[in-house]
């Protein structure tokens, strides 16, 4: 038996699985209910805006860390953004 194994997976797995989740939760999640078409394309617009200088996918190090956006833990900001954006 791997002595690295926590409930059968390796911490990078559960890592994995952990942003996988955070990022569907993301994506189901309505952020702009109640808020006028009016309104949100501002607020999208500004997203997409801020999002334009980091065009490059997270690189995550082996603590969790996002090496591309400033070490945000998982999921970075960034990539919840982009995925909102989606």
């Amino acid at each position: 038996m791997d002595n690295n194994l926590i409930f059968g997976r390796t911490v990078e797995e559960w890592i994995k699985l952990e942003t996988e989740l955070k990022l569907r939760d993301i994506k189901n999640t309505p952020l702009l209910d109640g808020v006028t078409k009016q309104a949100q394309k501002p607020l999208i617009d500004l997203i997409t805006e801020l999002l334009q200088p980091f065009p490059d996918p997270c690189h995550y190090d082996h603590h969790g860390y996002c090496q591309e956006h400033f070490l945000h833990e998982r999921p970075c900001p960034f990539e919840r953004a982009k995925e909102w954006l989606k």
